[in-house]
């Protein structure tokens, strides 16, 4: 196979396995992301490693450049890339949240496109976005990263309309609760007191994401599975718009997209999490 395949946040957990499963598919794969010294054991693998911050238009254009040159152009683009900043609203300083936004967000729009116009040319492609169930179902204190990842279910959606008929498809891929770096708390000094009046509620929803994390085998069974199936996405000949997985992220977005009224799932999920019911 000479396809060539660009994985962002190619440096550790999902990204890392999104790599090295597109490779064994037999992809021309390369790995972006800043920190280069953490993809050696890739490198073994033969994905080539490129630094990049998606957040930087100079270093898009570096780590482009320098794919093109050494590997060819990008035929699939995975989107993987990612932070998540969580606290009460009031408590995570804007500084940070807009960087959820340019990373989660605006990089991956930025780098989308720049691989398009090859892409279209050719008339075939497939841009790959790693979204989440946050994309489709909202949790407290997670409102920076559930706005992202609904801005780019938004923008992916509305991108496979525009490209289908140059034969680039864009598709969805919703991971569900896997232990990564990706989970950021964020304690911000200059508003500590707040926290004395979100302690209780807050508290509870710290405690229940540990549960559902261990809960969750964490690790490297659940990654496969998100990275198989960017790998159903990146081989089909009518890529799905969205993949869910594992399974109990098909059944979180399911339930609340399907089953339950939203304002019913909007209240359960709060009241889980550990706060009052909504209005």
């Amino acid at each position: 196979m000479n396809k060539v395949a660009l994985v962002t946040g190619g440096s550790s957990g999902i990204g890392a396995m999104i790599a090295e499963e597109l490779r064994k598919a037999g992809f021309k794969t390369i790995a972006a992301a800043r920190r280069l010294e953490k993809m050696s054991s890739l490198k073994a693998l033969g994905v080539v490693a490129v630094e990049l911050d998606v957040t930087d238009e100079e270093s898009i254009d570096r780590c482009l450049a320098e794919v093109r040159s050494s590997v060819g152009e990008i035929d699939i683009l995975v989107n993987c890339a990612g932070v998540a900043p969580m606290g009460p609203v009031e408590c995570v300083p804007e500084k940070t949240g807009r960087r959820a936004f340019e990373v989660n967000y605006f990089g991956l729009v930025s780098l989308t496109k720049k691989c398009l116009p090859y892409m279209r040319r050719q008339r075939w492609g497939r841009i790959i976005n790693v979204s989440s169930p946050a994309g489709v179902v909202t949790q407290p204190f997670n409102s920076w990263y559930n706005g992202s990842k609904h801005a780019v279910e938004g923008f992916t959606k509305s991108l496979r309309q525009e490209m289908a008929q140059f034969g680039v498809v864009s598709s969805i891929v919703r991971p569900g609760a896997i232990k990564s770096e990706l989970m950021d708390p964020v304690f911000n000094e200059s508003v500590a007191g707040l926290y004395d009046e979100y302690d209780a509620s807050y508290g509870r929803y710290v405690d229940v994401q540990r549960q559902i994390f261990s809960r969750s085998s964490g690790g490297e069974s659940d990654s496969r599975k998100v990275a198989l199936a960017v790998v159903k996405a990146a081989t089909a000949e009518r890529p799905k718009l969205s993949y869910n997985a594992p399974l109990s992220a098909a059944a979180t977005v399911f339930v609340c997209r399907f089953l339950l009224p939203e304002n019913l799932s909007n209240r359960l999920f709060a009241r889980y999490m550990g706060c009052k019911d909504s209005p």
